[in-house]
């Protein structure tokens, strides 16, 4: 009876305070779900530090780190890399963003090139993606809701073994865009956190050089969004104006340096050279120049992406039911146009490696391209002010933790060069 009643008390004082009210049961459940999370990135690094040079992306990103951290800039000089990822040239990258290279190579500076300077910092963004989740869900919707989804992104598996155990860049993609939509629904009391929005932005564009697209329409879609709601004067807002004069600053700052070194002289040669990836360029456009193989890889890869996407989000359809009926509030729609853009950008760039690299349409890899989009989607379930669900919320971490073993096992580690 008294655990009952301390129970009931719980969910009242939570109540009250503003918050969705959580059982104890649930609140165990979550801190223990976050717990295992955070103990599965930590291990891989520590029983194989020099995990990431066995792939591709992983290992050029610390060569990229060191170049950088000797002053020689982002070069990739490394002939093994070249014989085992085709798409990748000797000599300084046009394939990769600069971002994590510039804080490994930090690393790399302070303690020299070490196994302690690639695992130290892909450690610290996998551990900070969460904690980065945890902070701006609390700051929006309550410490309830930032346990739970800082359980659900520890358990991630995209995050957890492209991010951490194979020292991709995901996991900085993670805080970006996180840091970027929370600075953008705190400006729809605040313009001037607007600003905080375009350094967010800004850094996502040099993490991953697909991903710049994404910041690049989302500015577009936002300030769409902005102007629904808000109308035209929003076009004559000093911060909006700041906000994007900050983006332009790495955005400008990247394209010189790639049209200053790739750029041939011709107008076609620029089109290309300037933007953050010449291979995904070329890629791109010779996917678009096939519109029958390009439809083939898009009706290929839906059903996968989608899956895996929303598989762990299943036990909870009716909080997402709820947001979906309220599209029409402001901070809803805008997280469900940020969801859309995520996945179509995602999708697209899948069905577009696919037409030139033959993988199998079931391979998983391209579940990275979509997986930042758990984060508004799980804002958008938490955001419903009703009791959490202890029943529907333990069996989508329990799915969470079942694809973080699963999933690894899977794509076999061992021979991902094979996909090259």
């Amino acid at each position: 009876m008294d655990a009952r009643r301390d129970k009931e008390t719980d969910a009242i004082s939570t109540a009250n305070a503003g918050e969705a009210p959580m059982s104890r049961a649930l609140r165990l459940i979550a801190i223990v779900g976050l717990e295992v999370g955070l103990l599965m990135r930590l291990l891989p690094l520590l029983a194989a530090p020099t995990a990431p040079l066995q792939t591709c992306d992983g290992r050029a990103y610390y060569l990229m780190a060191v170049s950088w951290a000797s002053g020689r800039g982002f070069h990739l000089d490394d002939p093994y890399l070249r014989s085992v990822c085709s798409h990748l040239g000797i000599g300084p990258s046009h394939h990769y963003a600069p971002a994590l290279p510039m804080i490994e190579g930090t690393f790399v500076s302070i303690f020299g090139d070490s196994p302690f300077a690639l695992a130290a910092p892909l450690l610290l963004l996998s551990w900070g993606a969460v904690a980065v989740a945890w902070w701006t869900t609390r700051d929006l919707y309550g410490s309830g809701a930032a346990l739970l989804v800082a359980a659900a992104l520890s358990l991630e598996w995209t995050g957890f073994f492209f991010g951490t155990w194979l020292g991709y860049s995901e996991n900085l993609v993670v805080i970006a865009l996180t840091l970027t939509v929370w600075a953008v629904l705190k400006g729809l009391r605040d313009d001037r956190f607007m600003l905080l929005a375009g350094l967010a932005a800004g850094l996502g564009y040099l993490s991953k050089a697909g991903v710049g697209w994404f910041f690049l329409l989302a500015g577009f879609g936002g300030l769409a969004w902005r102007v629904l709601f808000r109308g035209w004067r929003v076009l004559g807002n000093r911060w909006y104006w700041a906000a994007i004069a900050l983006f332009a600053v790495p955005f400008l700052a990247w394209a010189y340096r790639n049209v200053s070194l790739f750029w041939d002289g011709t107008p076609t040669g620029l089109l290309e050279a300037w933007q953050t990836s010449g291979p995904t360029a070329r890629l791109v456009a010779a996917a678009i120049a096939q519109p029958v193989e390009l439809a083939i890889g898009l009706a290929g890869k839906l059903p996968m992406l989608l899956v895996f996407l929303a598989l762990p989000f299943v036990p909870l359809a009716p909080a997402l039911r709820r947001a979906l009926r309220n599209w029409r509030d402001e901070q809803a729609l805008g997280l469900w146009m940020t969801v859309g853009l995520i996945f179509l950008l995602g999708w697209f760039f899948a069905a577009a490696f696919w037409v030139s690299e033959r993988t199998s349409l079931l391979w998983a890899d391209p579940i990275r391209y979509v997986a930042p989009a758990q984060v508004p989607l799980l804002w958008l379930i938490v955001r419903e002010r009703q009791a959490f669900n202890t029943r529907a919320w333990a069996l989508s971490l329990v799915i969470l933790g079942l694809l973080l073993v699963a999933m690894p096992l899977l794509l076999a580690p061992g021979r991902l060069f094979d996909q090259w």
